[in-house]
């Protein structure tokens, strides 16, 4: 199948031993189900670091493997062991790994940009209102992230139905942390834990801690 690419990171990476400099992208891929395989896929690819590596994160559900992929551990973990042969840069020169610094934003493309909510990854649970024991269904929703022309920081567009009325975009420095910060649900809901409970459509708890608590009932 064709992959299409929903969120991208440009970097620039240098060899330690010439001091050549080339650009760099991460690119995170739309996640997927194919036929027959039971997990979700969602492709990760990587140009320029030195060459071109790509390779597939899976995932329980859509939202499960978008999270996998555009996720510190897959993303930061391999340009850390590319970072020892090869200087990884923000494009402005600095140094991508600097905890020193904050790093600067990427260079945004202002000749505008497609802003339709188009969802890619989705996750369905089961949501229980403590107070009452009333279950009903809940949706989130995770879009294609995006630029604004004239905005410094790229949104993606998040939805949380069964939870809330209104909805608004998740900011972030560039279309991958964008999408980063959209994915991660858990925070969330987990803020929600004193009014709610949280149930894959299975009737299990969401949370490991709930799953413990049923466990030493």
């Amino acid at each position: 199948m064709t992959q299409k690419f929903i969120a991208e990171r440009k970097l620039i990476c240098e060899d330690r031993s010439t001091g050549v400099r080339k650009p760099a992208v991460v690119r995170i891929g739309e996640p997927y189900w194919a036929p027959g395989d039971p997990f979700a896929s969602c492709p990760v690819e990587y140009l320029g670091l030195p060459d071109r590596f790509a390779t597939t994160v899976f995932g329980i559900d859509t939202l499960h493997a978008l999270q996998a992929a555009s996720g510190f551990s897959c993303v930061e973990s391999l340009l850390r062991l590319a970072n020892r042969e090869y200087r990884i840069l923000w494009e402005s020169g600095e140094p991508y790994f600097n905890d020193d610094q904050e790093p600067p934003p990427e260079k945004k493309d202002e000749s505008g940009a497609e802003t339709a909510k188009n969802f890619v990854a989705e996750r369905k649970l089961i949501c229980e209102e403590i107070a009452t024991g009333i279950r009903k269904p809940v949706i989130m929703r995770i879009g294609l992230p995006y630029w604004t022309p004239g905005d410094p920081f790229a949104s993606c567009p998040v939805e949380y139905f069964g939870l809330f009325d209104e909805f608004t975009d998740v900011k972030g420095m560039d279309t991958l942390q964008a999408l980063q910060e959209a994915a991660n649900i858990d925070e969330l809901l987990q803020g929600l834990g004193h009014k709610y409970r949280f149930f894959y459509e299975s009737g299990e708890p969401y949370f490991k801690e709930d799953r413990k608590r049923e466990g030493n009932s």
